[in-house]
């Protein structure tokens, strides 16, 4: 997956590297979905998985940094990289059923670089919300 994303982000070009990264981190999930799984499980130090998962952060990160126009831009990033994950496992699950996306992977993607254009993204804290299953309410 590195040798793919590393060669789409050789464009100088930002968008063109954005929507070369992001296209090749799709290919390669539709192509080897079993390796592209493999890559983000299991983050034990110095296991294929984590080494590879740092590199597409990596490709990700610089490519969407020069697209936002802010250096480590990590918010914009896990918003890219969580819309690509969600997108590959919603496709390879037939979660987009036979009509199929219509488009929906360039309109998120084109969606990030025309809001990057023009109004960049603020800097927020957002707070998890309760994951524990507990849904009572803390008092």
């Amino acid at each position: 997956m590195r040798s793919e994303l590393e060669t789409a982000g050789a464009l100088s070009e930002p968008k063109a590297k954005f929507m070369g990264t992001a296209n090749a981190y799709v290919h390669f999930a539709r192509e080897h979905y079993a390796l592209y799984s493999y890559v983000f499980q299991g983050r034990v130090q110095g296991a294929y998985g984590s080494k590879e998962g740092k590199a597409v952060w990596n490709a990700l990160l610089e490519a969407v940094s020069r697209v936002s126009g802010k250096d480590d831009d990590t918010a914009s990033t896990v918003a890219i990289w969580s819309f690509l994950h969600g997108y590959a496992t919603l496709e390879h699950a037939g979660g987009f059923g036979t009509s199929g996306p219509k488009g929906a992977l360039e309109l998120g993607l084109n969606s990030f670089m025309n809001h990057s254009e023009h109004s960049p993204l603020p800097n927020q804290d957002v707070r998890p919300r309760n994951t524990s299953g507990d849904r009572r309410s803390k008092r």
